[in-house]
């Protein structure tokens, strides 16, 4: 396979240059696809080898807005505080339409683990389901789930994939804290510190499988641009224990999608190995994709971006007896 990073670099900075005819590679374009970039793609250079696929992403996204005025409904019927998480939120502030970034399920953050609950069990009332098991889909099975993970996954026939989130973070953390602050008290409409380093710290915690998230970097970099205090940022990544994704997300946006990187943090990565290793291992990854999800070890060596993303060994030690509880439930 041609280098996929290369092609995607250059297709999304390099437009003017191409010809229609330009010869594409297949691997090129299943390799979009698993990252979800095919519309960031098309907006820039279409290419007709994607019409198809982006008839259906826009077929995907009027459902999403059909099931995201539903659930609204039955969140304000049922008295429940809530607020849209990343999906077409992050759509409506950087992308040219909605439609332009894929978004394979609706998320959204609830104002307490109670309430979660509350809602899944009504939910599934209405047709929803937890599992495809349905001795499962019940208030115990639920409740068990929510011991173990910081949201409750539902699927709708009709409307697709939800999250029902009561914390944004697997284990409590700093920034997990800051952002859900930001969220209940802010214009999810603004562009701030907390969601960005929550984005940076999303991405680098699932070491980037996706490419999406890294893309939604760049666009967020460029909008707030003229607003960002590079200083101001660092110190406060330093204080949400969150430095490390901000300066690794950062790095990959400038090797893949040429943002401007400030000389702050240039030589804040070039004081770092660890960095630079953990940005090429997920560069390299990203090369060896072929449209399916990663062999094993690779998804082994994504549990190590978790604990990379932390510099403290209290956030450290947390993530660790979470993934260990995890495994024993899963194998036990």
């Amino acid at each position: 396979m041609v280098n996929f990073v290369s092609q995607l670099s250059h297709r999304l900075t390099h437009s003017g240059s191409h010809e229609a005819a330009d010869p594409i590679d297949p691997d090129f374009i299943t390799a979009l696809k698993y990252h979800q970039l095919v519309s960031a793609v098309q907006e820039v250079l279409p290419l007709p080898q994607l019409k198809e696929w982006q008839f259906h992403n826009l077929k995907r996204t009027k459902i999403q807005l059909l099931a995201k005025q539903y659930l609204s409904d039955f969140f304000n019927q049922n008295a429940v505080k809530f607020k849209w998480l990343k999906g077409q939120g992050l759509a409506q502030k950087l992308y040219p339409t909605q439609a332009s970034r894929y978004a394979s399920d609706l998320d959204v953050l609830i104002q307490s683990r109670d309430a979660v609950l509350t809602c899944a069990v009504k939910l599934i009332a209405e047709g929803w389901t937890y599992s495809n098991n349905a001795n499962k889909n019940t208030p115990n099975h639920l409740q068990q789930h929510l011991k173990l993970h910081k949201d409750i996954p539902l699927s709708h026939p009709d409307f697709g994939t939800l999250e029902l989130h009561y914390r944004v973070t697997a284990v409590p953390t700093p920034l997990g804290t800051a952002y859900e602050t930001w969220l209940w008290q802010n214009n999810h409409q603004n562009l701030s510190a907390e969601e960005f380093l929550y984005l940076c710290y999303h991405g680098t915690a699932t070491a980037y499988h996706r490419l999406k998230w890294l893309y939604d970097i760049h666009l967020y970099i460029t909008a707030w641009s003229n607003e960002i205090d590079i200083n101001d940022l660092l110190a406060k990544a330093h204080n949400l224990d969150c430095e490390r994704p901000l300066l690794l997300s950062w790095y990959l946006a400038h090797q893949i999608f040429k943002t401007p990187l400030p000389e702050t943090v240039q030589i804040r990565v070039q004081q770092s190995p660890l960095i630079r290793f953990a940005a090429k291992r997920i560069i390299n990854h990203a090369n060896q994709c072929r449209g399916r999800n990663p062999h094993t070890a690779y998804r082994l060596e994504r549990r190590l971006f978790w604990y990379f993303a932390h510099k403290t060994r209290k956030h450290r030690y947390q993530i660790g007896r979470h993934l260990t509880i995890l495994a024993w439930q899963r194998f036990k």
